[in-house]
């Protein structure tokens, strides 16, 4: 009987009995994760090139479904995929172009942005372009939605066309809010969208612990959209410096998939979070202590916790 009683205590004190290899930390299994370029091409641990979120994680799952919801689009679109930014989108406050942040005029912002309107007659009219809104706030934002298509539902650039979303239309860049160069009153701030590449939905950004959000934001400051994936999972080295505003932003990125401090590449499907803890909207949203935006963080004053 004691070398039974031996047997069952080492079954028990050995969790590779219990548990197969590809169980995540939170207890549901998932298959080796292939992780793919912008071309769809498989990706190796000596790549030299930033992975893409929608050809990795759009493999098993609706990308397209999900980058619907509100933070991807942030008043861009509905959760019907319906194009709800407009110019006329309300005319007694015409400075507003949607109800969300995208589009919104925000007061509160580091420089009071506003959004330019998609149609400009002159570039007087012509505040903060799609491209400015994505370098500078998409730090706080997923990517998807704005990150990536126009407000005519046209890829900014498509990289597999070498087309910008504004030639479908037939219409001068220069006085398109999605691509005009002029931006701060900046005639020479740019919108490269060909050079930056598009900010795709990040998934690893809710689904990964350890997400290095700072260097994520360093590579869009630096107009790194397409790398910026990247740096979050810890796969890039940059090398900084800092903006107007006195914010690290990248001056250049190189790619190197065998480093480990954040994501494994090799492992990556042992580390999905299923459920992102709360420590990963407070990245954003703990920014000021508002009922949206704060550390009020109680059923009273979200609506995410009252479900939780």
């Amino acid at each position: 009987m004691k070398w039974l009683a031996f047997l069952f205590f080492i079954f028990l004190s050995t969790p590779s009995i219990l548990l197969p290899a590809s169980i995540s930390p939170q207890g549901f299994e998932r298959e080796k994760i292939e992780i793919r370029g912008f071309d769809g091409s498989l990706l190796t641990i000596d790549s030299k090139v930033p992975y893409s979120p929608r050809r990795t994680c759009g493999a098993c799952h609706n990308y397209e479904q999900i980058t619907k919801g509100y933070h991807f689009q942030q008043g861009r679109a509905d959760r019907s995929g319906k194009i709800a930014i407009r110019d006329t989108f309300n005319p007694k406050f015409p400075w507003n172009l949607s109800s969300g942040m995208f589009g919104k005029y925000s007061p509160a912002s580091i420089d009071a942005s506003q959004l330019a309107k998609k149609t400009n007659l002159s570039p007087s009219e012509i505040d903060k372009s799609s491209f400015f809104y994505v370098q500078n706030c998409g730090v706080c934002h997923p990517g998807g939605g704005f990150g990536e298509y126009d407000r005519d539902d046209h890829l900014y650039y498509n990289e597999e066309t070498n087309k910008f979303g504004y030639e479908f239309s037939g219409v001068s860049p220069l006085l398109d809010g999605d691509y005009t160069s002029y931006s701060m009153g900046d005639p020479d701030y740019g919108a490269p969208w060909n050079k930056s590449g598009l900010s795709e939905a990040d998934c690893l950004l809710c689904h990964l612990k350890g997400y290095q959000w700072k260097e994520r934001a360093a590579a869009l400051r630096g107009r790194f959209f397409r790398e910026g994936s990247a740096a979050g999972a810890g796969w890039a080295k940059l090398n900084l410096s800092q903006d107007e505003f006195e914010n690290p932003k990248a001056d250049s990125i190189a790619i190197d998939y065998t480093q480990k401090q954040a994501a494994d590449f090799d492992n990556l499907h042992l580390q999905i979070v299923r459920k992102p803890p709360d420590e990963k909207c407070w990245s954003c949203h703990a920014v000021s202590d508002g009922r949206m935006r704060g550390r009020q963080w109680s059923p009273e004053t979200d609506i995410h916790r009252q479900r939780v």
